[in-house]
């Protein structure tokens, strides 16, 4: 597939997959919920990042859940995505996650840089607390 970015023409090879009903199992794992865009995220396992598709090494949080007719789900985000960055700032972890959310004020336009299945774009949010 073709596409233009940054005004420059590049391919990219897309493999499609079905996407998996459960992403995470419930557990002790910890999460976070961002709930103005309907989303819950955690740290990415190792179990999760071959799941997929994502370099185990990658920093980042990983969405587990998406409330139906969010934000999010609106969107285009999908459960396993990997959030990597928000408004250009590196989403390091859980907790990093949370403090670059919590700076976040409403009506913002939010820039995120999603990972999808080895396939980087970005989405762009308005954080709605009503």
């Amino acid at each position: 597939m073709k596409i233009i970015r940054d005004k420059k023409e590049k391919e990219v090879f897309v493999t499609l997959s079905e996407q998996p009903k459960e992403v995470a199992e419930k557990g002790e794992e910890k999460e976070a919920e961002s709930g103005s865009f309907g989303i819950s995220v955690q740290d990415v396992t190792p179990d999760m990042a071959e799941q997929f598709n994502l370099d185990p090494k990658e920093k980042g949080v990983i969405v587990v859940q998406i409330e139906e007719g969010s934000l999010a789900e609106e969107a285009g985000l999908r459960e396993g995505d990997l959030i990597i960055e928000i408004n250009r700032k590196p989403v390091l972890d859980l907790k990093s996650y949370e403090r670059l959310f919590t700076k976040i004020k409403k009506g913002e336009a939010v820039l995120i840089l999603i990972n999808r299945q080895g396939s980087r774009f970005y989405l762009t949010l308005t954080k709605d607390m009503g």
